[in-house]
């Protein structure tokens, strides 16, 4: 006789199924292995300059690993003398 098994979801932050293979990185661990503060990882959501992947239902953030490349040309430019506004504006616009 068959009797089917129930599955148990994997433990953890899984990726959307367009990042299949990529780690989420909760806002906390983003913001250690970037060196910013989690109130900097907001500011950059708020200007529009990082986007999360994905929300839990508790309402953490969730991020791709390409955040932290994202994180560090933001950072560069800021060291080139580019405002957060101006890092948006010129780089990071969406067409209308």
């Amino acid at each position: 006789m068959f009797v089917a098994q129930a599955s148990t979801p994997p433990a953890g932050p899984q990726p959307p199924a367009g990042n299949a293979g990529k780690r989420l990185l909760k806002a906390g661990e983003l913001a250690r292995r970037t060196g910013l503060t989690r109130q900097s990882l907001h500011q950059y959501v708020l200007l529009g300059l990082l986007q999360p992947v994905e929300q839990t239902q508790g309402g953490q953030r969730l991020f791709s690993e390409d955040a932290i490349d994202r994180i560090k040309l933001i950072h560069d430019l800021c060291a080139s003398g580019y405002t957060l506004r101006g890092i948006r504006d010129t780089f990071f616009s969406q067409p209308n």
